[in-house]
C-alpha cells in the first residue's frame, strides 16, 4: 500500500518490518491518506503521480535484523521453526519474494530509500522538519540481531549471499 501525502506531493511505498506502521501514522496524522492495499500499489498511478512532480520513498533495513523480526512475528502468529530452520526455509521457499527478495529494494520505483536504522533523521531531512516518529510493533523480548547468528555458524554469510546486491547497495555490515 501507499499513503499519499498532498501537502508535499510525497508517496510513501510501505514495505514490512522496516518501521511502516510508524511512517504511516505519523504521515497520516499530517493528512496523507492511504491508497491500495496491503503492501501492493499502483505503478501506473505512481508515474502518473510523478509526471505531477510527486516524489516517492521507501524504507530499507538491516536483512540480519529484518529475518530475526519476521522470525518473531511469524513465532507470535504460528509455530514457527527454530530461528536458523526459519531463515533458511524463509529465503529458500517463499517464491513470491524472490522478485522483490523482502519488498525491500523499490530502488527502481522509489525516488529515495531511507534506512530503517536512521529513520527520524532521515524522515526528517526528506520532509524538512524535526520528524520522531511513535515506536510501534517492538518486541520487548528480543536481542540485538548479531546474538541470533552467532549461535548459528554460517548463517549470517548465507544471509549476505542471498541479499548481497542490497547489502552493498546501502552499505550494510554484518
Amino acid at each position: 500500500m501507499s499513503y499519499h501525502w498532498a501537502e508535499q506531493k510525497l508517496i510513501f511505498l510501505a514495505q514490512p518490518r522496516t518501521g511502516s506502521h510508524a511512517v504511516a501514522e505519523w504521515l497520516c496524522g499530517r493528512g496523507a491518506m492511504m491508497v491500495g492495499k496491503h503492501h501492493e500499489f499502483d505503478r501506473a498511478k505512481l508515474a502518473a503521480l510523478r509526471q505531477d512532480g510527486w516524489r516517492s520513498f521507501s524504507v530499507v533495513r538491516n536483512h540480519w535484523d529484518a529475518l530475526v523480526s519476521w522470525w518473531y512475528m511469524h513465532r507470535a502468529r504460528r509455530s514457527a521453526a527454530d530461528f536458523e530452520s526459519f531463515v533458511r526455509w524463509w529465503v529458500n521457499e517463499q517464491t513470491y519474494l524472490r522478485p522483490h527478495r523482502l519488498y525491500w529494494n523499490y530502488q527502481p520505483v522509489s525516488d529515495e530509500v531511507l534506512r530503517y536504522e536512521a529513520l527520524d533523521a532521515e524522515m526528517s531531512a526528506l520532509v524538512g522538519e524535526d520528524v520522531t516518529l511513535p515506536r510501534m510493533n517492538v518486541t520487548a523480548t528480543r536481542y540485538p540481531y548479531l546474538r541470533y547468528y552467532e549461535r548459528h555458524p554460517g548463517l549470517a554469510e548465507f544471509v549476505a549471499e542471498w541479499f548481497a546486491e542490497e547489502i552493498e547497495q546501502y552499505g550494510y555490515e554484518f
